[in-house]
């Protein structure tokens, strides 16, 4: 059986989101029943401080449009969020889904 692991980023300051990452689309599992599993992805804003954690959220979930999209997905399912005084996680299921 193939094992995928979970693929971990970390972020030093706000993350923009790239052109290809706008492509990704934050999707519910439901939306996805028919797409191929790509990759889980950890990611790690280290985007901290009082009244940064909305701001360490919105970089981290930018990232993981990010880097959804360089692997080849096309939609992402957060599975997972917090966000706290050392910055923010977002846990996401990367899939590829044919176009509709």
């Amino acid at each position: 059986m193939k094992h995928l692991w979970p693929a971990f980023f970390l972020l030093g300051c706000a993350a923009g989101i790239s052109e290809q990452g706008k492509k990704v689309r934050i999707v519910s599992a439901e939306t996805v029943v028919s797409c191929k599993f790509v990759q889980q992805l950890n990611v790690l804003s280290s985007l901290g401080g009082k009244g940064d954690r909305e701001k360490a959220k919105f970089s981290a979930t930018n990232q993981a449009r990010n880097e959804a999209a360089k692997l080849g997905a096309s939609h992402l399912v957060i599975v997972g969020e917090s966000a706290g005084m050392d910055g923010a996680t977002i846990l996401g299921d990367a899939y590829s889904c044919p176009d509709k």
